[in-house]
This record gives structure tokens, sequence and C-alpha cells, in this order.
């Protein structure tokens, strides 16, 4: 398959160049990865509230360009989340959100365990 971009004055982009923009331009976000450990007995609470979460991070802030949710396959009370902000500031905005706060305060009571580790995306 090869996909061609035409760039507003007319020329072309190769592949390769359209590759190395999207590389550099993924490159400089910063990303934040989360491990939740929930109680066992409320696996099944966590998991549409921390759905609705991700959907809402995505299409509430514009700087959240990627939110994946999984859940561990041995130990299903084990959740984790990868996140990718534009930038640090974006994610600092995150935590004051309305919908986060929300969902802060409606898992609290369920959780045993959060961890979470940040970091700049190099690729």
């Amino acid at each position: 398959m090869s996909i061609v971009l035409r760039l507003k004055n007319g020329s072309k982009l190769s592949n390769e160049a359209l590759i190395t923009c999207i590389i550099k331009m993924r490159a400089s976000m910063y990303a934040v990865i989360v491990k939740f450990e929930v109680k066992p007995d409320a696996v099944e609470t966590f998991k549409p509230l921390m759905l609705k979460q991700a959907e809402n991070s995505l299409l509430l802030e514009p700087d959240c360009q990627f939110f994946d949710v999984s859940q561990d396959d041995k130990t299903p009370q084990l959740f984790y989340l990868y996140e990718l902000y534009t930038h640090q500031d974006a994610f600092d905005e995150h935590l004051k959100s309305k919908h986060f706060l929300s969902f802060l305060n409606a898992v609290s009571r369920i959780l045993v365990n959060k961890e979470i580790l940040t970091a700049n995306r190099l690729c």
C-alpha cells in the first residue's frame, strides 16, 4: 500500500518522509502509565467507570492523544493505562478536569493501590 500526501504547495511527500514526520510528531509527547489495583469484588464496577473515563479524556481533552485501558489476563483486579498527551501541562490539566475528579471520587472506595509512571516519549 502506498500513501501519498500532497502538500498545500502541490508537492508530494514520500512514504519514508511521511513516516519520519509521524514519528517525530509522536515522539515529543508525554507518556503516562498507570497501574490500578481494585478490590476483587469490584472489578465489574470499576470496568465501565474506567472505560468512560478513557472516552471522556479523548473526547473532552484536545491534548489527550491516546488512552489505552488493559486488564491483566491473570489477575483480573489489575488494570493498566497507557496515555499520551501533547505535553506535560496537558496531563496536569487532565488531573484537574471535572470528569477526572468525578472518576476519582467514584472509584476511591474500591481502589487498593494506584501507581503512576511518567516519561517523555522517544518514538
